[in-house]
This record gives C-alpha cells, sequence and structure tokens, in this order.
C-alpha cells in the first residue's frame, strides 16, 4: 500500500510525499471530520484480547497518524474486516482495546490517490476572473478566447476570439465553457505515474483546455472514450496520473470554433439607424434605400422615398408594407453566420452587394459580401 505525508502551513495543505499528488479541496477536511465523527464499538476492553492480532489484521495494520500543534499524536490502527464485512478492527496507539467502526469511516482513513485527489479537475483562483481559455486539439492550438472586462457595469465581461480569427465571441457559451471546466469531477484515478499515455489516447490528447485567471494557469487534457462510453480519459496539467471523468458530464469537446462565436457577422439595432443603402451587383444592378423616421409612439419606413404605409383622406390604410420591409431590414442588419473558412478560406470573387447602414449620430458601416462559391 502507499504511504502519504501530509503537511499543513499557512496556505493549506499539501502532500509532502508523494509530491505528484494534488490534493482535492475539501478531501483532507474531510477526512478530518470522518476522524472527528467516528464511533465504534468496543470488542475486546483492556486486557481483554481473544486470540492474537494477527487474527484481528492488526499485527501490520494500515496506520493513520494525526500529529498535533502541542507535539501529542493520535495514531488509528486499522486492521482487517469483520466477517460479514461491514466492520473494520480498529485499535489506538498505547492500547490493546479492540473496537469495531463501521467500513465506511474506516475506509476513509486508509488513506488513496483517489480519496486525496477526489474534487475538482481543475482548481482556479475566481473563476468569474477567467481571463483566457485555449483549446489545442491533437497538440495544436485550435482557437483562443480572451475577456474584455472593460465592458458596461451591468454585464462582467465580454469574450473575444483571438485565434485563428478576430472575431465576437458568443460570451454566454464561453462563459458557460469555463463554468463546465472548472466544475467537472473526478470520477477515479485510475492509474498514477502513467509510462504509457498512448493506450488512453493522451500522449498527444484529442483536446486540452487551458484556463488562466488572475492568478493561476490550470490544464486538463482528455483522450479517448472508454470502451463502453462511460468516461473520458484524462490528465491534469500534462501529468501522467490517469483520471477517469464522467462523459455524460462533458458535452463540449466536439464544439466547432462557430459554437463559441458571436452568430452575427454585424448586427445593428434597426431604431439606432436613418437609412440603409443597398447596391446589388452582377445582372440585377440596382440600388435601393430604406429610410427611417421615429417618433415617440409611431415610426415610418420608407424604400426609395415611398412610405410604407399610405392612406386615403380620411385615414383608411391603402396599403401596408411595413412587415415587409422590415423584413428586408432584418435580413441587411443580422447577417448571420453559417461558417468559417479558417483552413482554407476561398478567395473573393466578384463583389455582389454593398450595404451601407447610416445612424442617427451621423456614424456609418459598409458590409460587402463577395461571390464564393455558387451557392455562398
Amino acid at each position: 500500500a502507499e504511504s502519504f505525508v501530509l503537511i499543513k502551513s499557512e496556505s493549506g495543505w499539501s502532500c509532502e510525499s508523494p509530491a505528484d499528488v494534488k490534493l482535492g479541496v475539501n478531501s483532507v477536511a474531510d477526512i478530518l471530520n470522518t476522524l472527528s465523527n467516528m464511533k465504534g464499538n468496543r470488542l475486546f476492553a483492556k486486557g481483554e484480547l481473544k486470540g492474537s492480532l494477527s487474527d484481528y489484521g492488526l499485527e501490520q495494520p494500515s496506520l493513520f497518524t494525526l500529529y498535533l500543534s502541542d507535539g501529542s499524536r493520535i495514531q488509528v490502527k486499522i486492521g482487517g474486516m469483520n466477517p460479514a464485512g461491514t466492520m473494520y478492527y480498529v485499535m489506538l496507539d498505547g492500547s490493546d482495546e479492540v473496537f469495531t467502526v463501521n467500513t465506511i469511516f474506516a475506509k476513509r482513513l486508509k488513506l488513496t490517490r483517489n480519496l486525496l485527489i477526489s474534487g475538482k479537475l481543475i482548481e482556479l483562483s475566481d473563476t468569474s476572473k477567467l481571463k483566457t481559455i485555449e483549446i489545442k486539439k491533437k497538440g495544436e492550438s485550435y482557437c483562443v478566447f480572451e475577456a474584455d472586462f472593460s465592458v458596461s457595469e451591468d454585464t462582467n465581461k465580454a469574450w473575444n476570439i483571438t485565434y485563428p480569427i478576430p472575431m465576437a465571441g458568443n460570451t454566454s457559451v464561453i462563459d458557460s465553457l469555463g463554468e463546465a471546466l472548472a466544475g467537472l469531477t473526478v470520477f477515479d484515478l485510475l492509474e498514477a505515474n502513467c509510462q504509457n499515455l498512448s493506450q488512453y489516447g493522451l500522449d498527444v490528447p484529442n483536446v486540452q483546455y487551458i484556463l488562466t485567471d488572475n492568478k493561476v494557469t490550470a490544464t486538463c487534457e482528455f483522450g479517448n472514450k472508454t470502451s463502453d462510453g462511460e468516461f473520458y480519459y484524462c490528465t491534469i496539467n500534462d501529468g501522467n496520473d490517469v483520471y477517469r471523468l464522467n462523459a455524460d458530464n462533458i458535452n463540449f469537446v466536439d464544439n466547432t470554433i462557430l459554437a463559441y462565436a458571436y452568430p452575427y457577422a454585424f448586427f445593428e439595432n434597426y431604431n439606432t439607424l436613418s437609412s440603409i443603402d443597398i447596391e446589388i451587383f452582377g445582372t440585377v444592378n440596382q440600388c435601393r434605400t430604406l429610410t427611417f423616421q421615429f417618433g415617440e409612439d409611431t415610426e415610418l419606413l420608407s424604400l426609395d422615398g415611398i412610405p410604407s404605409v399610405k392612406k386615403d383622406a380620411e385615414g383608411n390604410k391603402l396599403y401596408d408594407y411595413s412587415y415587409e420591409i422590415k423584413g428586408i431590414t432584418t435580413y441587411c442588419y443580422a447577417l448571420q453566420i453559417d461558417g468559417l473558412d479558417i483552413a482554407a478560406s476561398q478567395p473573393k470573387g466578384a463583389l455582389a452587394c454593398r450595404i451601407t447602414y447610416h445612424r442617427q449620430d451621423g456614424s456609418s458601416c459598409v458590409v460587402e459580401a463577395y461571390e464564393r462559391d455558387v451557392a455562398t
């Protein structure tokens, strides 16, 4: 069995030996709570032991030793289980009394790596202060997200994609990714200090996530799934300890860059506009202008100077094309992204259309669309 030495310092608990064990957030606290709450039934009082210690697995027991700040110590000796498998035989150092203790309590004092590392997969200082998330696939950088904290007070931050192409990120989706990764918990430690990571698909991980907050950087690497599909093999911080994670909690490893991108290449609220010029080239070769006039409770839309609504002298509508014109503007100011050409982008073809947005504040923006192929 492996031995562990846990040390408490001003910064908290750490595993001194083996040094490669990274303690879970609450693992030591849980163990100490187990010790303080553990109760047993006295099987043999002092001097009344029947048989030998080996009959109870106490000749070479597992030892749990707690060193106190006043120099004293408490040592619990954990032997074998009773025939029913419901209790462990336990002694305290310096006494020949034998107790039976519930298996649940005793097993927690028989420290294992699984017990010590159980908890969060990765530990960050503050997930709300995540600054960057990088995703690597097969060892190559796939995309990088960077947080912008200089946004309005009513939002915490905005995310931007900085690699492979700069574009606005979908902040809620990227936030959810960070929270999901920070919330992952280990099912178990499958193999400590593995020397052949390739058997788990972790020599060159399928996906690696690199998260940096205001203080620390943490990584987790995902390899293959288990043969039954219930778990992912995983390592932490490029280490050699292989963990299993419940696959039901991981639904993001196959996400594409588009899943994290702001869904619109351009988006403008039409009530900020004064007009839109639409130029269509090619065989059609037309130019149209949409204008907007807003009152307190009214709005007037026009196409090439013709109002969308016309009434007779008595106020009856002769026609109303507001819905149709709003449909045109929707297509104009909400240009949704259907795909990204990153690995092998096509050269620009002929200019298909140009849309110029004139805002009420006097500024403007020009969006141009070029032919990519016959369909896009």
